[in-house]
């Protein structure tokens, strides 16, 4: 292990291994730390539960501006409105075993959203299940 990985895993409590899931991150570095209280919270996992927020904020902006569009119809705008992200999606953190789901509605994001998850996939380097 590097100097580097050392630190990271003495500051983030965290193994060498559990810091390959911050490679796939897309978010910038201090976009997350502006999120968390940090210095008072940098533990490995709040790194992540960060990372997945950001992506549950960017998937409710995708639907706020899916809703402002002209071409939407009545059904999806129906079921786009049914849509809470912040209760729909659930995250189990546990280093490498992390994962985030849907408890709600997974076939509605799945039909109306796949740009959103996509998205979601590409920043937070997880995909929702379920």
């Amino acid at each position: 292990m590097t100097a580097a990985e050392n630190f990271l895993t003495a500051i983030l409590g965290c193994g060498a291994d559990d810091l390959s899931m911050l490679e796939n991150v897309g978010y910038s570095w201090e976009d997350i730390l502006s999120q968390m209280d940090f210095p008072d919270r940098y533990q490995f996992n709040d790194v992540i539960r960060t990372v997945t927020d950001l992506g549950i904020i960017d998937i409710k902006d995708w639907i706020e501006a899916r809703l402002q569009e002209p071409d939407i119809s009545d059904d999806e705008r129906t079921a786009l409105k049914s849509l809470n992200p912040d209760t729909d999606i659930e995250m189990y953190c546990n280093y490498l075993s992390t994962y985030v789901s849907f408890k709600e509605r997974a076939s509605v994001y799945r039909k109306y959203c796949r740009d959103a998850l996509e998205h979601f996939r590409d920043m937070t380097g997880l995909a929702i299940n379920g």
